[in-house]
């Protein structure tokens, strides 16, 4: 069941639990998660604060994983994961409390304003939104800036602009260390050998495996970085 545990974004378990204990998560807690891949982060949320998780991606290898995850922790009646397209799904407004946007899915994604409107329309008057993103210096080298020019990138500039037009305001905000880069490229790197979810596809796999020499060898380090965001909702 390890493998089914692999974070496929930089970021790790620490963070997203420090930003649940900020936000006041507890059992009577209702989570929304956003591209949730294997299931880690549903798992760690419901594991620690007893809380029930709504978990949605559209990988149906991704989905299973995270279903034998957590049936093998004991927390298929905290957890439904739904192999689905998050952004056509009915959500009842002010029904979460805490509603999570983690990894790549902000990037992924056409419109980020449009997930982040959802998410906040789910969330109760005090809820919480977490999310990271990544954000790509202006003083990056060109062959960095070029690798990650196609990607629809976040910058806390932005995020301080767009939140508070949906209702939320930023109460924590940090950089991601290293470290979580470098977790990041050996799960990464083990997901490809095994052809997990998106990375089933050839170009898909090779723009990853092109990722970390961007960041190892031509300057992303340090001009590359994972931005971590807790909000509350407002209105």
């Amino acid at each position: 069941m390890k493998t089914a545990a692999w974070r496929l974004a930089p970021g790790g378990t620490e963070f997203t639990l420090a930003a649940a204990r900020l936000a006041g998560l507890s059992r009577d807690s209702l989570v929304v998660e956003a591209g949730c891949g294997m299931g880690l982060t549903a798992a760690e949320l419901a594991k620690h604060f007893g809380c029930r998780v709504e978990a949605f991606d559209l990988f149906p290898d991704f989905i299973s994983r995270a279903e034998k995850l957590a049936a093998a922790q004991g927390l298929t009646e905290k957890i439904r994961f739904h192999c689905a397209d998050i952004l056509k799904q009915p959500f009842q407004e002010c029904c979460c409390d805490f509603a999570a946007a983690d990894g790549g899915v902000l990037t992924a994604v056409a419109d980020r304003e449009v997930l982040l409107q959802l998410l906040s329309h789910a969330l109760k008057p005090g809820g919480h939104l977490y999310l990271t993103d990544l954000a790509v210096h202006s003083y990056a080298p060109e062959p960095v800036a070029a690798y990650y020019r196609h990607l629809r990138r976040g910058s806390e500039r932005l995020y301080r602009q767009l939140l508070p037009r949906i209702g939320m305001e930023i109460i924590f905000t940090c950089l991601l260390p290293d470290s979580a880069w470098h977790r990041y490229f050996l799960d990464i790197r083990r997901a490809t050998r095994r052809r997990l979810g998106f990375l089933c596809d050839p170009e898909v796999a090779a723009k990853v495996r092109e990722e970390a020499a961007v960041y190892y060898r031509q300057g992303g380090r340090g001009s590359v970085e994972y931005l971590l965001i807790l909000a509350r909702k407002t209105l």
